[in-house]
This record gives structure tokens, sequence and C-alpha cells, in this order.
């Protein structure tokens, strides 16, 4: 889940900016101290999405502090411990997801960066050995599933993955609405992965990877009737999808909901709008 959330400086105002740059410089800052400078590179919007999510219910306490030749704000009073949960979140989904691509691939790109990202993945190990066995764990899970793919239900690989992140993103959460923020965050998720699959319909039918989207709507054969139903069924379920969370983030009483939906909402790609229009892709 990694480069879903867009973030184009024109449709925020400028305090909706700095308040998720300051979300993501947080993280930034963690990754540095705990792993070095070089994986920076690897933090994503869409981990820091849900990691606002998650603790933007409280007042924010910040500190300045020097990013090479710029000035920049970190938040100084969520706890270290969750932090440290969100950093390493970040780096073991960059690494699962390469180990993804390996498995659906076997890419000479993927492979290379498996062996940059081996260090990194022992050293996480040794910090989290928790973490890390449960994220396998999802893992297998997701590679299993796909192994029993069924058309009745077709998005059961992606709804179980999604149920499965959720619960291990709020698993540590200490807090009185950590059963509407773990369905929150199963939405989100759902999204991002629903979306995935409907970008990579084309590339996956080239390169023969499993899609339970492509199998669904008999893309490769080009069915019309089977694929007209299967977008229809896929517009209905983002609709809810999308009403879903929005309900529930109205639930809970948030300073920035306004911000958390329109990042939520810039996960829908171009590709997408138009599978959901009716149009060929």
């Amino acid at each position: 889940m990694l480069g879903s959330i867009k973030i184009n400086k024109k449709q925020y105002t400028p305090e909706e900016y700095n308040l998720f740059k300051m979300y993501y410089c947080t993280l930034c800052k963690n990754i540095k101290s705990r792993y070095g400078f070089i994986y920076t590179i690897f933090l994503s919007y869409d981990i820091t999405y849900i990691f606002m999510l998650q603790n933007n219910f409280i007042a924010n306490q910040t500190t300045k502090l020097r990013c090479g030749m710029k000035r920049t704000i970190c938040i100084s009073n969520i706890d270290e411990n969750i932090i440290s949960f969100y950093t390493d979140l970040n780096l073991l989904s960059v690494y699962f997801k390469n180990m993804d691509d390996i498995h659906d691939q076997n890419s000479l790109t993927s492979r290379l960066i498996k062996i940059m990202l081996t260090p990194l993945y022992s050293k996480i190990k040794k910090k989290n050995p928790r973490l890390v066995s449960q994220y396998r764990e999802i893992m297998l899970n997701l590679f299993e599933n796909e192994k029993n793919y069924c058309d009745d239900e077709y998005l059961y690989t992606i709804k179980s993955f999604s149920k499965d992140l959720a619960n291990l993103f709020t698993s540590d959460l200490n807090s009185s609405n950590k059963i509407i923020i773990s369905r929150i965050i199963y939405t989100v998720v759902f999204f991002i992965y629903l979306n995935d699959a409907i970008e990579d319909i084309d590339s996956d039918i080239k390169e023969q990877q499993f899609n339970p989207i492509v199998e669904k709507g008999c893309f490769k054969s080009k069915n019309k009737y089977a694929m007209e139903s299967t977008k229809e069924d896929i517009r209905k379920l983002l609709t809810q999808n999308n009403l879903n969370f929005e309900i529930l983030l109205d639930s809970i009483d948030r300073e920035y909901g306004t911000l958390l939906k329109k990042l939520y909402y810039s996960i829908l790609s171009e590709k997408t709008r138009t599978f959901l229009s009716g149009e060929e892709i």
C-alpha cells in the first residue's frame, strides 16, 4: 500500500498541508534515528495518513528541528512507542510489498531491492519480532487466499487483507475509539487495494498475474456482459465504502475531518475514475 495517497499543494490550504507535513516529518525523524538516513526514502504518504488518522485526536504539541538545510516541525507529544510502531510498519510494508512483487513476477528489480532491504528487515526483526511475525502471517494468508480464489467471493482476498492490516495497525491502540478507528482504517486499506487492482488490470493480463477483477470480469476474453456486471458491482461497493468512511470519521470528534476526507479521496486514480465511468480501460 504505497503511493496511493497524493499530496498536491494546490488542493490543500497551507494549514492542511503543514499539518500533514508535521506527521510525515515525525515519522521521517524516527526512521532516521532508528535505522539511518538512507531508509527515509521509503517513507510512504499512505502510512503517514493512517498514522495521522489514528493520532490526530491528540492536541498537537510541536518542536522545531533542522532537517538538512531547512527547519522542520515535528509532533512531540505522541508516544514514542506509537511513532516507532508506525515507523516499523512503514518499512515492513515496503519490504513485504517487494516480496509480493517477487512472488508475482520475480523481476530483476524486485530481487535487487530485496538485497537492499534484507539488512533493514533483520534490524526490524531484532527490535520488533512480534510485529514482523504478525505481518509475515498476513502476507502468507494473502498468498493462500490468492491461490484459493473463488468467483462467488471474488474480492475476499482484498477484504481479508484489509481487515488483517486494520487489526494490525490498531493492535496496540489504547483508545475508547479503537473499534471505530480500526473500521476507518479498513475502509482506507480496502480503497487503496481495490484502486490498485483496477489500475493493474492491463499489466496483470499482459504478465498473466493474479487479479480478482480480471478473473471475475472475464477481462482476458473481453466478455462484455461480465465486464460491465463487475464494473457495476465495484461502483456499488466503492460507493458504500466511501459512505462508511465518512460516517465513521464523522462519528469521532475530529478537528481535521475535511483534510482527512481530501486525503482519502486522493486515492482515486484517473484510471480508476475512467473504469468507474463505464468506459474502457
